[in-house]
């Protein structure tokens, strides 16, 4: 009998492996998928490329060559990538940033396995709680795109299972490299240290001392080099998009959750409706479920204040502008709901209508979710062909082959633009260029304005952007583009500039985002 019992237990044992692995494997799966359907690499990965290209090439920590300003808000993914050029060449960069993407994704969900199985979830729990974060579409751009987010999801997953598992001194190291990857994550480093000096704050001190000794590397560079740890990026969005916004607070909060939706593309106005806005609503009340469910397990409960807290800090800064922000919330938002979700399958799997009335909903709404991403796909194909390369990719070769090394360029598009340039950039928004940060301070906030003070020697321009400059030139006697003459128009999509449509659609949003004119001063 002892034999049987052990037999059968291993037997066990490997059966729930086999269905974890295959819930990996379909997560791998899906994102390669989506990768060969859309190519999509972000706008913004761009700059952070141009950080680490300069960083390879002995430039120092720069954007434009000898402007000491830190554009980008994650210097340890700059780091690994300047790593990856010196290895592999410049020329793979992109495929760098996929691969640390890739890597970290598929061990975030590894990691938080490894945390259910600790905290005594059952295998059917588990697999619940991947399922939501390995199908949903908006988690598949993310892990692909080239950014940094995958990266800041791993070092929190990672750093909750050696927090459970009370490895005081890894914990404190990846929280400290969690703030080397985005200082913004400061929320869970001082959520989670907070959390362990209730349970035991000696080994909060342990904590906190590694995370602190991890990130005082680049919190002295920085202070030297910079003048501040905090990259410039946040000062410049904050007055960008932040400052002068007056939208109420409750929009803001609404907008975000839009943003939790399963897809970018519902986040265009008038399409978050029907069947998308249910769903993502059910997700969070699921969430919150959840969560109330396990409120006496202060180790669940960490991971649900985080969340919430998050959604708070960007709605009450109205970081409301990407939703690459949300999405260590918004995944553990699917965490939760999953886990809820594996909870209700055990509760009623001796009822056999009831099993196959839940089976029959959770199966229609996996495969519902599955077909946003199969038309989000389509969108992100066509943005990333029409928008990113045969534009954006379009206008950095034409300057790069049409203009001198030390032009100047002003521009809103710093990613593809600017680093297929490899020219002095002038970014509207702020981002490399502190001159615009204090214009915009100042409540100047159309870039228009900006010409007189920067003097570029190009000016990169939306199609419709330049003829109300035109039309404002013409209606307040002013001379801003005088000396400027147009030189190209890059226009894959036939954009009409003068269409006044009152509805975004789609295709408007994405022909208009893809024409661009390039004026010359003379």
């Amino acid at each position: 009998m002892d034999a049987e019992k052990y037999c059968s237990r291993n037997s066990h044992i490997k059966q729930s492996d086999i269905a974890i692995v295959s819930i990996l494997i379909l997560a791998f799966a899906l994102r390669i998928a989506w990768l060969v359907c859309t190519n999509l690499t972000a706008e913004d990965a761009f700059i952070t490329f141009q950080y680490a290209r300069r960083i390879s090439q002995g430039a120092g920590f720069v954007y434009n060559l000898g402007e000491k300003i830190c554009g980008t808000t994650t210097p340890l993914f700059s780091l690994l990538l300047a790593l990856w050029i010196s290895v592999f060449g410049e020329g793979t960069v992109v495929l760098g940033a996929r691969f640390y993407s890739f890597a970290a994704s598929i061990s975030s969900l590894f990691f938080l396995v490894l945390s259910l199985r600790f905290l005594g979830f059952t295998t059917v729990q588990q697999g619940f709680a991947l399922s939501l974060l390995v199908i949903w579409p908006k988690l598949w751009g993310i892990d692909t795109s080239g950014m940094e987010t995958s990266l800041v999801v791993f070092l929190i997953t990672v750093s909750w299972y050696t927090y459970l598992t009370k490895r005081n001194i890894w914990t404190g190291v990846l929280l400290g490299l969690l703030l080397w990857t985005r200082i913004d994550a400061l929320n869970w480093v001082l959520l989670m240290i907070g959390f362990q000096y209730f349970r035991n704050p000696k080994e909060s001190i342990k904590t906190l001392s590694a995370a602190v000794l991890t990130f005082s590397p680049w919190l002295i560079f920085a202070l030297f080099y910079f003048g501040s740890p905090i990259p410039y990026t946040i000062h410049a969005k904050q007055i960008a998009y932040s400052k002068f916004n007056t939208v109420p607070f409750y929009s803001h909060f609404f907008t975000l959750i839009k943003k939790l939706g399963p897809v970018n593309s519902l986040s265009f106005p008038g399409n978050f409706t029907g069947l998308a806005a249910i769903l993502t609503y059910f997700i969070l009340i699921l969430a919150i479920a959840a969560s109330y469910i396990s409120r006496k397990n202060r180790n669940i409960l960490l991971l649900f204040v985080f969340s919430i807290s998050e959604l708070l800090l960007l709605t009450f800064t109205k970081a409301t502008f990407t939703g690459r922000y949300l999405i260590p919330a918004l995944y553990f938002f699917l965490f939760f709901a999953g886990l809820l979700l594996g909870k209700i399958w055990e509760k009623i799997k001796t009822s056999l209508p009831l099993k196959s009335l839940f089976a029959l909903v959770v199966t229609g709404m996996f495969l519902y979710i599955l077909s946003l991403g199969v038309i989000e796909a389509e969108i992100m194909r066509n943005l990333q062909l029409y928008n990113h390369e045969k534009s954006l990719k379009r206008i950095g070769e034409w300057l790069n082959e049409n203009t001198d090394q030390d032009a100047t360029v002003m521009l809103e598009p710093l990613g593809y633009a600017g680093y297929y340039a490899d020219r002095r950039m002038l970014d509207v928004v702020g981002l490399i260029t502190p001159p615009v940060v204090d214009l915009k301070d100042q409540g100047l906030l159309n870039p228009y304005e900006y010409i007189p003070s920067l003097a570029p020697d190009y000016l990169v321009v939306h199609c419709d952007d330049i003829l109300r400059w035109l039309e404002q030139e013409q209606d307040n006697n002013t001379r801003h583009l005088d000396g400027y003459r147009k030189v190209i128009t890059i226009n894959p999509l036939d954009f009409d500039p003068t269409n006044t449509a009152v509805e975004l659609t789609m295709d408007l949003v994405l022909s208009r985002n893809a024409c661009y004119e390039i004026w010359e001063s003379q």
